[in-house]
């Protein structure tokens, strides 16, 4: 525990760096949060803040924990906590969600949104919030923050129009999501880089595999496909996903521009679109679903050398729901 303490006070001090996870048309405040990551496994914690910037207004804020390995793939554990005007919580995960630390299980990502006393789901368009993944174990740590959905009635007015009891990210209820993830630089991967990418399903819900379409272009604007499959979260290396990122493939199976990276030739780079093609299950499937991803990189064989890097968005989704468990998804 004090070497988790130590590397969160070390994490504050020092992930300004680190950019930041944004919303498609700014990081504006919202009524809905999606944290892409946390993790408490052993000698592993998460230290997530959510914050009201209403000076005037209180809310109460539920909090779903979403399981992403398998046997509790897309299970829910909740939580409701109270802030007055201009609180912030900060809390670690382990002690929040009510999942013990063992082993790897404890991994996903988190979801929070504004609620009336009563437990209803409203508009409130002042929230904020941030994370930070650390390892006590080597240091590691890195910042995300969240992506913010503003809700589209007006403050503290219900959100679940349709009254299924499914957060719809549909433009009625909540903003719709990212089409579209690019990712502006990943380094060509080998023992001196290894990188893992966060893979996040927002539509159909827990029954449903996506398929996801990769375009890697090189230094040299030389592009490259691939295909990978995932169901509701995955933590995945580059590697795994395809060999064209490796370094070694950039290198000397692409006509790659000799003379980058600037000052570090014997390195390859490049960028990445990533857009979901379908997702299904034994009963439907969606066409373009939404899907977000984060990249977390790791250079050298320090063990602090981890980031997380910031993607960008581009278009807009409405077929995402937060979170149908049925094989038919939103039926609505």
């Amino acid at each position: 525990m004090k070497l988790i303490q130590s590397a969160l006070l070390l994490a504050a001090l020092g992930v300004s760096s680190l950019c930041p996870f944004a919303s498609a048309d700014g990081r504006n405040p919202g009524s809905l949060l999606i944290f892409p990551e946390y993790d408490h496994g052993p000698g592993k914690d998460t230290l997530l803040t959510v914050t009201n910037t209403s000076p005037d207004g209180g809310v109460r804020v539920h909090f779903y924990y979403v399981g992403g390995v398998p046997g509790n793939l897309c299970d829910r554990s909740n939580r409701t906590e109270t802030l007055t005007p201009s609180d912030t919580l900060t809390l670690l995960t382990s002690a929040h969600s009510g999942q013990p630390p063992t082993g790897n299980k404890y991994k996903g990502y988190v979801y929070c949104y504004a609620e009336n006393a009563a437990g209803a789901p409203i508009s409130f368009n002042f929230l904020v919030g941030d994370m930070i993944v650390v390892d006590g174990n080597t240091a590691l740590q890195y910042a995300i923050n969240p992506l913010v959905y503003k809700a589209k009635p007006p403050t503290s007015q219900p959100t679940d129009v349709d009254a299924d009891g499914v957060r719809d990210l549909n433009d009625i209820e909540y903003e719709g999501s990212p089409d579209r993830v690019f990712i502006p630089r990943f380094m060509g991967q080998g023992s001196d880089h290894q990188s893992e990418l966060i893979l996040l399903s927002l539509t159909g819900g827990a029954s449903f595999t996506n398929v996801v379409n990769f375009l890697m272009f090189n230094d040299n604007e030389e592009v490259f496909s691939a295909q990978h499959t995932f169901s509701c979260w995955k933590k995945v290396p580059l590697s795994t996903i395809s060999a064209m990122f490796g370094n070694t493939f950039l290198h000397n199976s692409t006509t790659d521009a000799v003379s980058e990276i600037v000052g570090a030739t014997n390195y390859e780079s490049g960028w990445i679109i990533i857009d979901g093609n379908v997702a299904y299950s034994t009963a439907r499937q969606f066409a373009d679903p939404a899907i977000v991803a984060v990249l977390v990189e790791k250079a050298g064989a320090a063990p602090n050398n981890t980031g997380a890097e910031l993607p960008w968005f581009t278009g807009k989704q409405f077929n995402g729901d937060l979170l149908p468990t049925g094989i038919n998804g939103d039926s609505n």
